[in-house]
Parts: C-alpha cells; structure tokens; sequence
C-alpha cells in the first residue's frame, strides 16, 4: 500500500485549463506503464512498480483520472473560502494542487491568488489529507530573495506562507534564485525545482535548425549563467548584454560582449515582464548587424507595455524580432496567445510526468535533461 495514499489533484479557480492538461497527460502516463507492467512474462516488481501498479489500478476503478470538484466563495467584505465540494473525500490522500500565483487579464491579483493557494492548502490539511504538494510555476516575490537596507525578504516571507499553510512539498520553475530554496525547512516542506529548458532547448533546436548561424546569450549578467547552459546543449557561440558607464559623459549605455554581424541570436532569461531590457537589447543587437533574432523565456508575463513592446519590435513580421517562446506557466490571454511573434510551449507533460515520479516514488532529477524530452516524450507537438 502507497503510505501517501490514493492520488488525488485539484486545480484552483486559476489554474483550471493547466490543471485540465495535466490530468490528460498523466493519465496517459499512468495507463501505458500500468499496461507495460501488466503485460510483462515477469511478476516481480520493485518498490516503484508496486506502486504504478496501485495508481494504475485506481485509475482503472475510477475510469481514468479526473480533477476533483472544488469552489471558491467570497464573502461581502472580499474574504475568500476556498472549499472541498462536499462529496469529495481526501482523508489520507496524497494531494496534488495545481495553481496560478500570476494570472494575467483575470481580474485577480497576485496577492489574492497567493492568499487562496495556502487557504486551500490548510483546508486540505483539516480535512485529513495525508500529503498536500503545491504545483506552482511561477514563484511569487521571487525577486525579494536578498536584503536591501532596511527591506525584508519577501520570498523568505512567503517560504514561511507555505510552510505554515501545511505544504508538504512544492513544484515550482526557474525559480529566480536558487537560494529560495534555503528558505524552506525541509522537514515541513520540499521544494522540487522544475527547469522548462529541456522543453526550450528543444524548440529553440527546431528553429535554429542546421542552416543558421546562431549566437546565444542573457540580455544581462544575470541571465549569463542561463545563457551558458544553453550555449553548451545547443552547441552555439555565447554573447551577452551587460551596461556601462561612458567616462566621457557619464551615461548609462548597453553593450554587446562578443560579435553579432551577419549572425542570427537567440536571447534566453527567466522572466520577460515589461520588456524594456529585452527591448534594448534586441535594439542594440540589430544596430549592431545582427539577423533575424528570437527571446526564449519560461516566464513571460509582460506587465505594463510589454506587449506593445513585443508588437513594436515584430512590426508585422519586418522588426528585429521574429519570435517570442513562452510556456503556459503563465496563463495567456487569447491576444497574446495567438500572436504571430508568440510561441506557447505546454509544461503539462513535464509536470505530469513529475507527479508520476513523486507519487509513484521515482526519480524527479532525470527531468532535467534535454535528452528527457524525447526519452519521456514530453514534447507536444500542437502546443506551439
């Protein structure tokens, strides 16, 4: 018998056509490798096989895996009660919640949307589950990991949220920082951390093809590290942006460290918010020579004007820009969604495949390599 219990996943009012993916591609992960166990001459299974059979077995008795009901209420004064529907029982069952912390055009902010995961989360604890996992691409305050003056630590601060909300483990991405996870006490809860670079390198290496000269880069030193990894997988020069004072007149300006005439780049970061640094660069790029150039990010929420931005720098496929690669981390809106310069790539196949992995007793690190996109069939094709 599995000690976390039967599966069980939720997906919160945010997060309802991610968590609807998930379901589907997990279910299919569940019934192939139940059918391969099944179908086997040998019946001797290891720890983890006992446990795939028990989920499959589940999932055979339920007619396949569904998202459990759930609603949100508010009260007059804004107050929210996130609760279980009364029919669904999650005493001594291990809990997946899949929800978004930033959610574009929804109406919600992401204050509100922070306080209903941890709600939730303990509703789920009082009602007896066994373990409760928290699958949130995007990590809110991310940008709060150090201290400023007289500032607090606001991704220290929401460590705390989580943890005294009764989350025994978190699934996040790219996490801005990789000392938030020194935040958390593992004892109350493990945070596994997610990289959508396979899925990128993977569509960066279908664009690219093998006809271009590429360069790629950060936009600043702080995607350097990013940007050398991708270098190294996809076999390409590294370039990066980085600023600095003019002596002679003191001005802040861009700079381009390693030749871009005559090539193609691909910038890769983290977050593409309003765009303006990407915007610079791709600006100084093209000023510089550069071709056809293409942002990757797992991130792109493009607060403010960054959308104009993007537009401005496509011009209706005449601009600089020829490409912006997203995920479904962050929850589009339809105009940016089906945009000519935006590319959408799903993470629900990775992130199904991680759940697998963790309620099954798995390996959750053999994700991280480009080579598991194929070994694990992760890409989905029609997701671009």
């Amino acid at each position: 018998m599995n000690p976390r219990g039967e599966f069980a996943l939720f997906a919160t009012s945010t997060a309802k056509e991610l968590g609807e993916k998930i379901c589907h591609c997990l279910e299919e992960i569940v019934v192939y490798n139940y059918k391969a166990l099944q179908n086997r001459a040998w019946k001797e299974l290891s720890l983890q096989e006992r446990k795939v059979m028990e989920f499959g077995e589940q999932s055979e008795k339920n007619c396949g895996l569904k998202l459990e009901q759930y609603e949100k209420k508010h009260f007059g004064e804004g107050e929210m009660d996130p609760q279980i529907m009364a029919d669904v029982n999650v005493r001594d069952k291990d809990v997946f919640i899949v929800h978004h912390h930033f959610t574009p055009d929804s109406g919600n902010n992401l204050n509100e949307n922070l306080m209903e995961s941890c709600l939730f989360a303990s509703s789920l604890k009082f009602a007896g589950a066994a373990f409760i996992t928290l699958i949130m691409p995007y990590y809110p305050y991310a940008r709060g990991d150090k201290q400023h003056a007289k500032d607090g630590i606001p991704a220290a601060f929401v460590a705390k949220m989580f943890e005294t909300a009764c989350i025994d483990r978190i699934i996040t991405m790219d996490l801005h920082a990789d000392q938030i996870i020194g935040f958390f006490n593992p004892k109350l809860t493990k945070v596994e951390h997610m990289y959508a670079s396979p899925l990128i390198i993977h569509k960066l290496k279908e664009v690219i093809g093998e006809n271009k000269e590429y360069k790629i880069g950060g936009p600043d030193p702080g995607a350097a590290k990013k940007g050398t990894n991708f270098a190294r997988k996809l076999n390409v020069p590294l370039i990066m942006g980085y600023k600095t004072r003019e002596h002679a007149t003191g001005d802040l300006v861009l700079k381009i460290l390693g030749n871009v005439k005559g090539y193609h780049i691909a910038i890769v970061d983290d977050i593409v918010g309003t765009g303006g640094t990407i915007e610079k660069v791709i600006d100084c790029i093209a000023e510089y020579g550069a071709l056809d150039i293409i942002a990757a990010c797992t991130f792109a929420t493009l607060v403010g004007n960054g959308v104009e931005r993007m537009q401005r720098l496509y011009d209706n496929g005449n601009g600089p820009l020829k490409l912006l690669i997203g995920t479904d981390a962050i929850p589009q809106p339809n105009y940016v969604k089906y945009a000519p310069w935006y590319c959408e790539l799903t993470i629900s196949k990775l992130i199904a495949q991680a759940i697998y992995e963790i309620h099954t007793s798995g390996s959750v690190s053999q994700l991280y390599k480009p080579e598991s996109v194929d070994e694990f069939g992760l890409w989905i094709s029609d997701s671009t």
